[in-house]
């Protein structure tokens, strides 16, 4: 199996097939398209009961040269039937485990408001950056100067 196979959950341009070549007792599907690292996958995939739980049966790891011999050895994609639907994509399926460095006191800070919060710290960090990337964050004296402008 492809490491990184699960991130192609998080690409919402892939593109999804049902898989002819299944058992009887499942549906199963063929996912292309990007990981997190960016390679292009092939995932073959089914769903488990009404809360989409996933199982990945295979992502066949293919050199970049002869990728797309590969593919059409294993799948005839021509013949494939696309899934209906829209796709699904999870951006969660995309976390990435990083190592970063902070000040002490930044990372203190960040523990106890998360402790307050009964939230792990992890995931307030990744909130407040999330935030801040979408722009839902901003220099108080950005706001302030704005406010100044409303009341003139």
């Amino acid at each position: 199996m492809v490491r990184g196979s699960t991130t192609i959950r998080a690409d919402p341009g892939s593109l999804e097939f049902r898989d002819p070549a299944h058992s009887s007792d499942e549906d199963r599907f063929i996912r292309i398209g990007y990981s997190g690292a960016g390679r292009i996958l092939l995932v073959v995939f089914c769903e488990k009961g009404r809360g989409g739980v996933i199982r990945i049966i295979g992502a066949p790891a293919m050199p970049p040269r002869r990728s797309v011999n590969n593919m059409k050895n294993s799948y005839d994609l021509k013949k494939l039937i696309k899934r209906a639907g829209t796709i699904k994509a999870d951006p969660a399926a995309a976390k990435s485990a990083i190592s970063i460095r902070l000040d002490g006191s930044v990372l203190a800070a960040f523990k106890t408001e998360a402790f307050r919060m009964g939230i792990p710290y992890q995931t307030l960090i990744g909130s407040v950056l999330h935030r801040y990337v979408n722009g839902e964050l901003m220099d108080r004296r950005v706001v302030a100067a704005a406010r100044g402008f409303k009341s003139a």
